[in-house]
């Protein structure tokens, strides 16, 4: 589980010393990997967490409405273990950290569509068109 909080720590601060010592922690338990991978999984997912392209989900909209906690459910109800998930509520820059808005700028731009909460899917912090169906945010959520 540390190894995977310090790969998340390094895909949301860009801060490549967090992957590192998530790098020496793999290569501590190598043998382990090799002789008795059954033993170590969450050490196995982090490892393939290592191996993908970063993934970021952003739903953005007001936390209290139906329509944008029907998106978070998807989200929630869809195995996907490489996602960071951001909620990005109609307030002005102070909803993200100080310590990410430079990393996710990108985050500001993104709104609700039409007047409904949007799902913006992420990959290498490049983000497709944003999605209103929780519907369909499901089935595109099916093939990452």
């Amino acid at each position: 589980i540390a190894a995977r909080n310090l790969l998340r720590l390094a895909e949301l601060t860009g801060d490549e010393t967090f992957r590192q010592k998530a790098e020496k922690t793999f290569s501590a338990f190598a043998q382990s990997i090799r002789e008795r991978p059954g033993a170590i999984p969450q050490l196995l997912t982090a490892l393939d967490q290592s191996l993908s392209a970063p993934q970021q989900i952003v739903i953005a909209g007001d936390p209290e409405s139906a329509d944008t906690r029907e998106l978070l459910r998807t989200v929630h109800q869809t195995f996907l273990p490489h996602r960071v998930l951001f909620l990005a509520p109609n307030q002005p820059s102070n909803a993200i950290p100080p310590a990410l808005q430079k990393r996710f700028s990108e985050i500001e731009g993104m709104r609700p569509v039409n007047g409904k909460a949007a799902a913006y899917l992420c990959e290498n912090f490049t983000c497709k068109a944003p999605i209103t169906d929780p519907k369909e945010l499901k089935e595109l959520l099916k093939t990452r």
